[in-house]
């Protein structure tokens, strides 16, 4: 009776079979199938290695984070502060602190008038002082 039964044993694998002893093979070592009828097998063997992508795409995010992070920290670090200090002095050449130049409002100028132009000097009879004793002990 076993010999009019076609018996076999199919295995779908997600990544190809490293080692196996099934009697064909498909889809490139990812479907096995053994003929149970034909051999006298006792044993049925396959070896096959199952990656967890979710692990493994989750270590790749978190090592382009953390290469993100030293390329902003190496920038930040590399920045010119003495050059900003030279352009606030150039521009400021007091002491005191620098003005942003964007939110001083000056007024307009006015035209000048002849009396800016020509003053005039008036001559007063006013008493010119004399230096007396007084004046110079002081």
């Amino acid at each position: 009776m076993m010999q009019n039964m076609d018996m076999s044993f199919n295995v779908n694998l997600p990544y190809a079979a490293i080692k196996n002893n099934a009697t064909s093979t498909k889809d490139k070592d990812r479907s096995l199938t053994w003929s149970l009828t034909t051999q006298n097998q006792e044993n049925i063997e396959f070896e096959f290695e199952l990656y967890n992508t979710t692990n493994i795409i989750l270590l790749v995010l978190f090592a382009i984070v953390v290469i993100a992070g030293i390329v902003v920290i190496i920038l930040k670090s590399g920045k010119k502060a003495p050059e900003v200090a030279t352009n606030a002095v150039a521009q400021n050449p007091t002491n005191s602190a620098p003005v942003d130049n964007a939110s001083v409002v000056v007024p307009p100028v006015a035209e000048p008038t002849p009396e800016m132009v020509n003053p005039t000097v008036e001559v007063t009879d006013a008493p010119i002082m004399q230096e007396t004793e007084e004046n110079q002990q002081v």
